[in-house]
């Protein structure tokens, strides 16, 4: 889970938001240094200037998660129609709140 961020670190990629596919079990880096992944998308924040959006659809929901903080989605379970969320939770309460309301029952 740790090499996608070690590279954007490495590499200086700019990225608006990370999208996390995973069952969240693996919520330590990899087996060069210790933490939590977290850590690292906190070192690509604070390094690369960009808040990023980290959106972690964890697959299997066994109650955990790698990834904490306010500009973070949690989606437990998997459709397509998670990855339209994504924008959604990106505008805040408001955004998901209008869409409700805008919604017709068929």
């Amino acid at each position: 889970m740790s090499l996608p961020f070690e590279e954007m670190l490495r590499e200086g990629v700019k990225a608006d938001r990370v999208l996390i596919i995973s069952d969240n079990e693996c919520n330590y880096r990899g087996s060069s240094s210790s933490g939590p992944v977290q850590t690292l998308a906190d070192a690509y924040r604070r390094q690369s200037g960009n808040d990023i959006w980290v959106h972690a659809i964890d697959l299997m929901g066994y109650g955990t998660q790698q990834f904490a903080g306010p500009r973070t989605n949690i989606i437990a379970g998997w459709s397509e129609k998670a990855l339209g969320f994504i924008p959604l939770a990106e505008q805040g309460a408001g955004g998901l709140e209008e869409t409700i309301a805008r919604y017709e029952w068929q």
